[in-house]
């Protein structure tokens, strides 16, 4: 982990073969659970080392997960708030 790093951009520094951003980012997320504070996407923790998985695992994510993956950290940053 880099300074000001989100999972947003490690996903896309580890892109993989048949892999969306979608699917990266919710294999890096569940692959790490101890690396976020409280489990929130937005919150890694500083010095952290992530476990990338590989292709094979992530494909099988939807990417819907993903998007409500980055929702639910929208909100959590008070950036997507409900009506």
């Amino acid at each position: 982990m880099r300074p000001g790093d989100t999972l947003y951009r490690v996903a896309g520094r580890n892109p993989a073969p048949g892999v969306s951003l979608d699917q990266m980012l919710v294999g890096l997320y569940r692959a790490n659970p101890d690396a976020f504070i409280d489990s929130n996407v937005n919150r890694l923790r500083a010095g952290a080392v992530l476990t990338v998985p590989a292709a094979d695992e992530v494909r099988d994510q939807t990417s819907g997960a993903g998007q409500r993956l980055r929702h639910a950290g929208r909100q959590a940053a008070g950036m997507d708030l409900p009506a």
